[in-house]
Protein backbone atom coordinates (compact mmCIF):
# COMPACT_ATOMS: atom_id res chain seq x y z
CA UNK A 1 0.00 0.00 0.00
CA UNK A 2 3.02 2.34 0.97
CA UNK A 3 4.48 1.50 -2.89
CA UNK A 4 1.11 2.13 -4.30
CA UNK A 5 1.09 5.23 -2.55
CA UNK A 6 4.34 6.30 -3.59
CA UNK A 7 3.76 5.24 -7.48
CA UNK A 8 0.49 7.53 -7.37
CA UNK A 9 2.14 10.64 -5.78
CA UNK A 10 5.22 10.40 -7.89
CA UNK A 11 3.31 11.03 -10.87
CA UNK A 12 0.76 13.79 -8.69
CA UNK A 13 -1.99 12.54 -8.33
CA UNK A 14 -4.45 12.91 -5.31
CA UNK A 15 -7.79 11.55 -6.63
CA UNK A 16 -7.90 7.94 -7.49
CA UNK A 17 -10.50 5.37 -8.19
CA UNK A 18 -10.39 2.21 -6.83
CA UNK A 19 -12.00 -1.21 -8.52
CA UNK A 20 -11.53 -4.46 -6.58
CA UNK A 21 -12.79 -7.74 -6.18
CA UNK A 22 -14.51 -9.64 -3.84
CA UNK A 23 -11.55 -11.84 -2.66
CA UNK A 24 -9.55 -11.58 0.74
CA UNK A 25 -6.32 -10.75 -1.35
CA UNK A 26 -8.01 -7.55 -2.56
CA UNK A 27 -10.17 -6.23 0.22
CA UNK A 28 -7.16 -6.28 2.59
CA UNK A 29 -4.83 -4.22 -0.14
CA UNK A 30 -7.81 -2.02 -0.70
CA UNK A 31 -8.50 -1.51 3.00
CA UNK A 32 -4.47 -0.35 4.05
CA UNK A 33 -4.50 1.49 1.01
CA UNK A 34 -7.17 3.53 2.47
CA UNK A 35 -4.94 3.63 5.52
CA UNK A 36 -2.37 5.39 3.88
CA UNK A 37 -4.56 7.71 1.12
CA UNK A 38 -7.58 9.32 2.60
CA UNK A 39 -7.37 12.57 4.36
CA UNK A 40 -5.03 15.50 4.15
CA UNK A 41 -1.27 15.06 3.82
CA UNK A 42 -0.05 18.26 4.20
CA UNK A 43 0.37 19.79 0.80
CA UNK A 44 -1.79 17.34 -0.96
CA UNK A 45 -5.54 15.39 -0.03
CA UNK A 46 -5.93 11.92 -0.98
CA UNK A 47 -9.34 11.51 -2.31
CA UNK A 48 -11.43 8.23 -3.62
CA UNK A 49 -14.26 9.46 -5.65
CA UNK A 50 -15.52 5.97 -6.80
CA UNK A 51 -14.88 2.84 -4.64
CA UNK A 52 -16.15 -0.43 -5.84
CA UNK A 53 -16.66 -4.00 -5.64
CA UNK A 54 -16.90 -6.69 -8.58
CA UNK A 55 -18.18 -9.86 -7.23
CA UNK A 56 -17.07 -13.24 -8.41
CA UNK A 57 -19.08 -15.96 -9.74
CA UNK A 58 -18.80 -19.71 -8.16
CA UNK A 59 -15.68 -20.16 -11.12
CA UNK A 60 -13.85 -17.02 -9.90
CA UNK A 61 -14.75 -15.27 -13.43
CA UNK A 62 -16.04 -11.60 -12.85
CA UNK A 63 -19.60 -11.03 -12.68
CA UNK A 64 -20.73 -9.31 -15.74
CA UNK A 65 -23.72 -7.21 -14.14
CA UNK A 66 -21.35 -6.65 -11.05
CA UNK A 67 -18.60 -4.90 -13.45
CA UNK A 68 -21.41 -2.89 -15.24
CA UNK A 69 -22.58 -1.74 -12.34
CA UNK A 70 -18.82 -0.53 -11.70
CA UNK A 71 -18.51 1.60 -14.55
CA UNK A 72 -21.35 3.19 -14.33
CA UNK A 73 -21.05 4.15 -11.20
CA UNK A 74 -17.56 5.87 -12.27
CA UNK A 75 -19.35 7.06 -15.64
CA UNK A 76 -22.70 8.75 -13.96
CA UNK A 77 -19.88 11.21 -11.89
CA UNK A 78 -19.93 14.75 -13.59
CA UNK A 79 -16.63 14.52 -15.81
CA UNK A 80 -14.16 16.82 -13.11
CA UNK A 81 -15.01 14.08 -10.55
CA UNK A 82 -14.55 11.06 -12.62
CA UNK A 83 -11.28 9.64 -11.66
CA UNK A 84 -9.17 9.18 -14.81
CA UNK A 85 -6.44 6.64 -12.60
CA UNK A 86 -8.23 3.54 -11.14
CA UNK A 87 -6.47 1.54 -9.23
CA UNK A 88 -7.50 -2.03 -9.64
CA UNK A 89 -6.65 -4.76 -6.86
CA UNK A 90 -7.48 -8.39 -8.55
CA UNK A 91 -5.90 -11.68 -9.12
CA UNK A 92 -4.80 -11.60 -12.93
CA UNK A 93 -7.55 -13.56 -14.87
CA UNK A 94 -9.94 -11.21 -13.07
CA UNK A 95 -7.93 -7.96 -13.99
CA UNK A 96 -8.18 -8.98 -17.70
CA UNK A 97 -11.79 -9.78 -17.45
CA UNK A 98 -12.30 -5.97 -15.96
CA UNK A 99 -9.76 -4.53 -18.10
CA UNK A 100 -11.34 -6.08 -20.99
CA UNK A 101 -15.13 -5.10 -19.99
CA UNK A 102 -13.81 -1.41 -19.82
CA UNK A 103 -11.76 -1.28 -23.48
CA UNK A 104 -15.36 -2.62 -24.76
CA UNK A 105 -17.60 -0.29 -23.91
CA UNK A 106 -15.13 2.51 -25.30
CA UNK A 107 -14.44 4.48 -22.69
CA UNK A 108 -11.16 3.32 -21.79
CA UNK A 109 -9.07 6.40 -23.82
CA UNK A 110 -7.47 8.76 -21.07
CA UNK A 111 -8.17 5.47 -18.94
CA UNK A 112 -5.05 5.27 -16.37
CA UNK A 113 -5.17 1.30 -14.16
CA UNK A 114 -2.75 0.94 -11.66
CA UNK A 115 -2.10 -2.52 -11.06
CA UNK A 116 -0.60 -4.51 -8.18
CA UNK A 117 1.58 -7.55 -8.54
CA UNK A 118 -1.24 -9.75 -8.67
CA UNK A 119 -1.81 -8.97 -12.47
CA UNK A 120 0.99 -6.28 -13.54
CA UNK A 121 2.52 -7.59 -16.90
CA UNK A 122 0.21 -10.27 -17.37
CA UNK A 123 -0.20 -10.65 -21.44
CA UNK A 124 -3.52 -11.09 -21.15
CA UNK A 125 -4.12 -7.29 -20.28
CA UNK A 126 -2.29 -6.51 -23.40
CA UNK A 127 -4.57 -8.76 -25.20
CA UNK A 128 -7.64 -7.02 -24.27
CA UNK A 129 -6.43 -4.08 -26.70
CA UNK A 130 -7.16 -1.45 -23.95
CA UNK A 131 -6.02 2.04 -24.75
CA UNK A 132 -5.29 2.63 -21.62
CA UNK A 133 -1.96 3.65 -20.27
CA UNK A 134 -1.37 0.36 -17.68
CA UNK A 135 1.07 0.66 -14.74
CA UNK A 136 1.67 -0.76 -11.41
CA UNK A 137 4.03 -2.72 -9.30
CA UNK A 138 5.73 -5.77 -10.45
CA UNK A 139 8.21 -8.34 -8.26
CA UNK A 140 11.59 -7.63 -8.59
CA UNK A 141 14.11 -9.97 -10.23
CA UNK A 142 17.38 -10.09 -9.80
CA UNK A 143 18.89 -11.95 -13.04
CA UNK A 144 22.21 -12.02 -11.95
CA UNK A 145 21.44 -13.53 -8.80
CA UNK A 146 23.90 -17.15 -8.60
CA UNK A 147 20.33 -19.02 -7.51
CA UNK A 148 18.56 -17.81 -10.35
CA UNK A 149 20.85 -19.06 -12.72
CA UNK A 150 21.65 -22.27 -11.31
CA UNK A 151 18.05 -23.17 -11.14
CA UNK A 152 17.34 -21.80 -14.94
CA UNK A 153 20.02 -23.96 -15.64
CA UNK A 154 18.65 -27.24 -14.00
CA UNK A 155 15.36 -26.37 -14.78
CA UNK A 156 16.02 -25.97 -18.55
CA UNK A 157 18.24 -29.39 -18.13
CA UNK A 158 15.22 -30.74 -16.86
CA UNK A 159 12.64 -29.17 -19.12
CA UNK A 160 14.75 -30.57 -22.18
CA UNK A 161 14.74 -34.11 -21.00
CA UNK A 162 10.60 -33.96 -21.29
CA UNK A 163 10.50 -32.50 -23.87
CA UNK A 164 12.76 -35.40 -25.65
CA UNK A 165 10.33 -38.37 -23.73
CA UNK A 166 7.74 -36.35 -25.00
CA UNK A 167 6.31 -35.64 -21.66
CA UNK A 168 5.25 -32.19 -22.56
CA UNK A 169 3.39 -30.65 -25.70
CA UNK A 170 5.75 -28.59 -27.66
CA UNK A 171 2.70 -26.71 -28.87
CA UNK A 172 2.29 -25.36 -25.76
CA UNK A 173 5.52 -24.45 -24.28
CA UNK A 174 8.58 -22.63 -25.37
CA UNK A 175 11.48 -24.11 -26.36
CA UNK A 176 13.43 -23.03 -23.66
CA UNK A 177 13.03 -21.02 -20.18
CA UNK A 178 14.57 -17.50 -19.85
CA UNK A 179 12.83 -16.44 -16.93
CA UNK A 180 11.36 -17.67 -13.71
CA UNK A 181 7.51 -17.28 -13.11
CA UNK A 182 5.78 -15.18 -11.15
CA UNK A 183 6.38 -15.39 -7.48
CA UNK A 184 8.97 -18.12 -8.43
CA UNK A 185 11.82 -15.91 -7.16
CA UNK A 186 10.46 -15.12 -3.60
CA UNK A 187 9.96 -18.83 -3.55
CA UNK A 188 13.32 -20.16 -4.52
CA UNK A 189 14.87 -17.24 -1.68
CA UNK A 190 12.62 -18.89 0.85
CA UNK A 191 13.90 -22.30 0.16
CA UNK A 192 17.32 -20.90 0.18
CA UNK A 193 16.82 -18.91 3.18
CA UNK A 194 15.83 -21.84 5.27
CA UNK A 195 18.42 -24.16 4.05
CA UNK A 196 20.98 -21.47 5.10
CA UNK A 197 19.56 -21.74 8.20
CA UNK A 198 19.48 -25.37 8.94
CA UNK A 199 22.61 -25.54 7.46
CA UNK A 200 24.02 -22.67 9.99
CA UNK A 201 21.86 -24.45 13.07
CA UNK A 202 23.92 -27.91 12.15
CA UNK A 203 27.10 -26.44 11.94
CA UNK A 204 26.57 -25.58 15.68
CA UNK A 205 24.40 -27.82 17.19
CA UNK A 206 24.70 -31.06 15.34
CA UNK A 207 21.47 -32.69 13.71
CA UNK A 208 19.42 -32.27 16.82
CA UNK A 209 20.02 -28.56 16.28
CA UNK A 210 17.75 -28.59 13.45
CA UNK A 211 14.95 -30.05 15.25
CA UNK A 212 14.77 -26.97 17.36
CA UNK A 213 12.71 -23.72 16.17
CA UNK A 214 13.77 -21.05 18.16
CA UNK A 215 17.33 -22.02 17.31
CA UNK A 216 16.55 -22.12 13.31
CA UNK A 217 14.82 -18.93 13.64
CA UNK A 218 17.24 -16.88 15.26
CA UNK A 219 19.72 -18.14 12.05
CA UNK A 220 17.16 -17.70 9.90
CA UNK A 221 17.13 -13.93 11.23
CA UNK A 222 20.64 -13.53 10.35
CA UNK A 223 21.03 -15.05 6.84
CA UNK A 224 21.83 -12.81 4.24
CA UNK A 225 22.96 -13.21 0.33
CA UNK A 226 21.92 -12.17 -2.90
CA UNK A 227 18.35 -13.61 -3.68
CA UNK A 228 16.46 -14.08 -6.82
CA UNK A 229 14.20 -11.47 -5.40
CA UNK A 230 16.62 -9.06 -4.59
CA UNK A 231 18.75 -8.63 -1.48
CA UNK A 232 17.57 -10.48 1.19
CA UNK A 233 18.54 -10.00 4.89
Amino acid sequence: AKTIRALLRYWGWSKVGVIATDTDYARGLVELFKEEWLGSHGNWVGSIPVDCVVMRNQDTTASQGSMEQCFQKIWRLPPHQRPRVILLAAHGHNAAEIVQKSTDSGRDTGRIWIGTDAWTGWSEIEQTGTEALVMGLAPATNDDAPENTEYLAKFNEWYDMQLLQGGIPVAEWPDHVTELCTYCGETVDAVVAMGKALHAAREEGGDEAMKDGARVMAHLRNVSFAGVSGEIS
